[in-house]
């Protein structure tokens, strides 16, 4: 078990936000993400992803509308090369994408540093306060709300150590960088199960894909999440993409790292694995022989009970 994660509100420098503006924006972007943005009301936010054509993920984070349109978070590595690939498909469609440079993100744990007008709310709500606009996160409880917050007032708070991504990650929510843009598909994140896909809905890039693997049943790979406690967290570990079978002589990767973050002494993982593997596996990290992670599916299979994470 990990050692409970600090509650605090922190910057999100690794976060920024591409704003899509004009009167066919949000047509253009129900056929571009995975989310029904035809219905996306004033006071909602979605996850909403982007795809390539085969179905791989190239970007994700909560997608709102604004006075200005709709405004979508994803990771800033990834800011510009997907505000510039937007573009491509814009074609005659009346849009304008920008990336505005002075929002500021924020991230909220803990009731203390959580506002009360969101405690209870349902994951998703959209409330502004004064200068900032908050984003109830799907990670939220009763007894540890949390939030995202916009805003463009400037402040001193701390830079997330660890604390905020360690949350969203135990709760299966990892974040799509530059690293791993277009490596994996819509269920290894589980977003046939969290809410971040609507089926419901026409075409999008890799719509077909999707919805073939979600129909039939064929989507073999999932999201699982994991801690590694050791001191000190050896930086090679930490920055491990692949998993491999421990003491297994055979070095081929058995799973992926989705994205992993240092919290207290603990290595946080979201990782890809095949759920034919789960649970006699033991999934070692970066090579065969390397430390062990104890990993569960975020959502576990049909009849099995999931551990304690």
């Amino acid at each position: 078990m990990a050692d409970p994660i600090a509650e605090g509100c922190w910057q999100l420098p690794d976060q920024a936000i591409i704003r899509i503006e004009g009167p066919d924006a949000r047509a253009f972007l129900h056929g571009q993400f995975t989310s029904a943005v035809s219905t996306l009301e004033p006071a909602m936010a979605r996850p909403a992803a982007w795809c390539t054509a085969q179905g791989r993920v190239l970007a994700n984070g909560p997608l709102w509308p604004s006075d200005y349109g709709f405004e979508w978070m994803v990771a800033r590595d990834l800011l510009d090369p997907v505000a510039q690939r937007l573009r491509l498909f814009v074609l005659r469609a009346q849009v304008s994408i920008s990336e505005p440079r002075d929002s500021r993100i924020l991230a909220a744990l803990g009731a203390r540093h959580v506002p009360e007008a969101l405690h209870g709310l349902n994951p998703w709500s959209v409330i502004p306060t004064q200068d900032r606009l908050w984003i109830v996160a799907p990670i939220a409880t009763a007894s540890r709300p949390a939030a995202w917050c916009v805003t463009s007032v400037p402040g001193k708070e701390p830079a997330d150590t660890g604390a905020w991504a360690a949350a969203r990650l135990g709760g299966g929510w990892p974040c799509i960088r530059a690293g791993t843009s277009g490596q994996f598909l819509t269920g290894a994140l589980d977003m046939d199960l969290n809410g971040t896909i609507d089926f419901q809905k026409g075409c999008y890039p890799g719509q077909e894909v999707i919805a073939r693997s979600h129909y039939r049943g064929t989507v073999k790979r999932r999201l699982a999440y994991g801690v590694l406690k050791q001191e000190p967290i050896v930086p090679a570990e930490a920055g491990a993409r692949d998993l491999y079978a421990a003491g297994a002589t055979d070095e081929r990767p058995i799973g992926r790292v989705i994205e992993s973050t240092i919290h207290s002494q603990t290595l946080h993982v979201a990782a890809e694995i095949t759920l034919s593997d789960w649970p006699r596996t033991r999934y070692a990290l970066g090579r065969p022989d390397g430390p062990v992670v104890s990993l569960q599916p975020v959502h576990a299979p049909a009849g099995v009970q999931p551990g304690a994470i």
